[in-house]
């Protein structure tokens, strides 16, 4: 079943430690799914760290939700920065069509001329990004901070922790 959360349900942004939030929400919680497991939640924000365009994902990243994440991502391309960093700290699952949508904004950026980096630091869709080689394409992190890091340096790729 497809609905709307309640009224007044306002995703928060919050700052990490040491860094300045400058954002917007990219996308409501518009999306409700009732399975086995209760209802999910896709909430999507965005926001600048340094030089960096960080799209915060919290929630499932699924057939149903991967829409509003390409939207975001490439939103965030658009907006002519040249660097982006998609952070899954808050995904508890990720498919197929997430990574799908990972791999799409890869692309992009590589057309644009702009780096995409990963921060991934849930066991399950850290598993599903190592297992499928997106890692060999995409720069993971463990961290934000690493993350924007190598791309102030511009480092090549750092690999998840325990690689």
């Amino acid at each position: 079943m497809i609905g709307r959360p309640g009224v007044g349900t306002t995703p928060r942004l919050r700052p990490r430690s040491g860094t300045a939030l400058i954002g917007r929400v990219v996308a409501e919680p518009s999306c409700v799914l009732e399975d086995i497991a209760g209802p999910s939640v896709l909430v999507l924000t965005e926001w600048i760290n340094g030089r960096s365009v960080v799209v915060s994902v919290t929630g499932e990243v699924d057939i149903a939700s991967a829409p509003q994440l390409s939207e975001a991502l490439c939103a965030a391309l658009a907006s002519g920065g040249d660097r982006l960093i998609c952070d899954l700290g808050g995904v508890s699952f990720l498919d197929a069509s997430g990574l799908r949508v990972l791999l799409n904004a890869r692309q992009s950026a590589i057309a644009s001329g702009a780096r995409l980096d990963l921060v991934c630091t849930q066991l399950m869709p850290r598993k599903v990004i190592r297992l499928t080689g997106v890692d060999a394409l995409v720069p993971c992190h463990d961290t934000l901070a690493r993350a924007a890091e190598a791309q102030e340096h511009g480092d090549g790729r750092i690999g998840l922790s325990g690689r």
